[in-house]
């Protein structure tokens, strides 16, 4: 009773509403307070995703059309280095950073940038892999001519004071060429990606014309021997062909011979070993264009008595003979009791 007769006085109604409206607020402030960020953030995030979109269609819309050709003139058998044309183009509508990869190759070693029409065309050789890797920058339409500048490689030995060389005179060997190849790519979509490697074989120049030699082989040995005794048996190469080579000499296994040691040779690295099937003597000597070589070969002689020996040898190499008839030597002994 006291209080509804407390509540009836206005004066005491108006503290309860306004002690109401107190409460209320602090409801709402509890309850909606923490949902605005969140809608704000729900806001930011779609904002946040239509700039993600934007940027990833233009990524899309943005790509080349990047082509490279690797060429080289053909090299003539005194060359100690080969210098590529690196051709690179951008035919696509997008401005590409463009990277060039050519591998590492056995027969070439890296020297230099040779030529460029960017002054920012840089490469640099990888110390892991050995690959090279060349940068450029390649606006829309453009074609740019660069030059790469490559030592060849030390394949047969041979050095030169301008450098290391290739030693043609392993054309003797079967020199078949030198294959190179390019590779370009960008982090662009590129629209015809057929163009962006190419290959390029280094060819000897009138390399059919060095593929022949004239190769004989003489003797200015001795005629007689004595049975048991010991012999020098001399050989003289001449040689009339264009390029170094590397030939064979076969001396057939012989019944009344037992090989010794090599003799004195006009190469240092000349050698000979028996071949464990036949039993024939194979020895191999260097020969320089032009040279007359020589060569000795040292042989046991059995305690034969008294007879003729008769021994032959033959000249080699895997290059083309015009004229065969002078590739092999007999040698006749009379042997002394």
């Amino acid at each position: 009773m006291k209080l509804a007769q407390w509540i009836k006085n206005r004066k005491n109604l108006s503290i309860i509403l306004v002690f109401a409206l107190i409460a209320l607020n602090v409801f709402l402030v509890v309850e909606f307070g923490n949902r605005q960020p969140q809608a704000q953030l729900g806001l930011s995030g779609q904002v946040s995703n239509v700039t993600n979109l934007d940027s990833e269609k233009r990524t899309e819309s943005a790509q080349a059309d990047l082509s490279v050709e690797l060429s080289a003139e053909p090299l003539d058998t005194a060359a100690t280095s080969v210098d590529y044309a690196l051709v690179l183009a951008n035919s696509g509508p997008s401005r590409a950073e463009a990277t060039v990869k050519l591998p590492a190759n056995s027969d070439l070693s890296y020297n230099q940038v040779s030529r460029s029409s960017d002054p920012n065309f840089t490469c640099k050789e990888d110390s892991a892999s050995g690959d090279i890797y060349c940068n450029m920058t390649l606006e829309p339409g453009q074609t740019a001519n660069n030059g790469i500048w490559y030592d060849l490689g030390n394949a047969g030995g041979a050095s030169s004071t301008s450098g290391t060389s290739y030693d043609f005179g392993t054309v003797g060997g079967g020199f078949d060429g030198i294959t190179q190849t390019a590779t370009i790519s960008s982090d662009l979509r590129d629209s015809n990606p057929k163009n962006n490697t190419s290959e390029w074989t280094i060819t000897l120049e009138n390399q059919d014309a060095a593929q022949e030699v004239d190769l004989s082989i003489e003797s200015s040995g001795p005629t007689s021997a004595t049975s048991g005794g010991r012999l020098e048996w001399p050989l003289i190469l001449p040689y009339s062909g264009d390029s170094r080579i590397t030939a064979a000499i076969t001396l057939p296994a012989h019944p009344d011979l037992t090989f010794n040691r090599v003799g004195k040779s006009s190469d240092p690295n000349f050698n000979c070993s028996e071949e464990r099937a036949s039993g024939d003597l194979i020895c191999n000597i260097t020969l320089e264009p032009g040279q007359t070589a020589t060569a000795g070969i040292w042989y046991d002689l059995g305690n034969v008595g008294k007879i003729t020996l008769e021994q032959t040898a033959a000249i080699s190499s895997e290059l083309r003979d015009p004229d065969m008839s002078n590739n092999t030597y007999e040698w006749r002994v009379e042997v002394l009791e």
